[in-house]
């Protein structure tokens, strides 16, 4: 088994191989060619730091059985196609304000930095998560939602980077992507300037309103 599966990845990746037969030994290519018992070998769980385009073939075997069949998955470096581009409102109450809405409660901002419907959902961290919609921005293989972060200036100058808790693709969508983040603590009230920073690219601005 080899794992994440084939896709694209940004920079590096690292692929896990594993065997889920006791006592076998796996071995493996880089080079598009069926692994033998003269090839590199892997422990089961090790991983393959993979830097370049690259298919990945490997193959197990174990005294008095047969071997395995050969498993494979390809993977691509790509890189970002431009700067990710945060949706605005199109008819905004006021200058430009990011479409945004709190994923608990689907009101749109202004926006509590506590949501009392939270404090019963959630008492530990009552936050309010806010969803915002995202063009050109993809998570890579082995990147988590953490690798997006959202740049909040608040209505004091004051700066908060905020990874994402959530990324994902809207299927049908023209593109975009539904990225969900965390209001921090002791944001005040006023206009917050927002930024998605994403594979050391910068967004445009746009703004939510924080009320108390």
């Amino acid at each position: 088994m080899i794992s994440p599966g084939t896709g694209k990845f940004f920079n590096s990746v690292n692929v896990t191989i594993t065997s889920p037969t006791p006592g076998a030994t796996i071995h493996y290519t880089t080079n598009s060619s069926v692994p033998t018992e003269n090839d590199p070998e892997i422990a089961s769980g090790g991983t393959l730091l993979i830097t370049s385009t690259t298919v990945v073939r490997a193959r197990a075997w174990r005294p008095g059985m047969f071997p395995s069949g050969t498993s494979f998955a390809g993977f691509e470096t790509t890189a970002p196609n431009g700067p990710p581009v945060v949706f605005l409102e199109q008819n905004p109450p006021a200058p430009n304000l990011v479409a945004a809405f709190d994923s608990v409660l689907r009101t749109t901002d202004p926006f509590f930095v506590v949501n009392p419907a939270n404090l019963l959902r959630n008492p530990n961290d009552p936050n309010t998560r806010v969803v915002i919609f995202v063009l050109n921005l993809d998570l890579f293989l082995g990147e988590t939602p953490a690798a997006v972060t959202i740049n909040l200036t608040d209505s004091n100058n004051g700066i908060h980077n905020v990874p994402a808790e959530d990324v994902r693709p809207i299927p049908g969508g023209p593109g975009f992507t539904q990225v969900t983040f965390r209001l921090p603590n002791n944001l005040p009230a006023g206009t917050c300037q927002v930024k998605v920073v994403a594979h050391n690219l910068t967004s445009n601005v746009g703004a939510i309103r924080i009320t108390q």
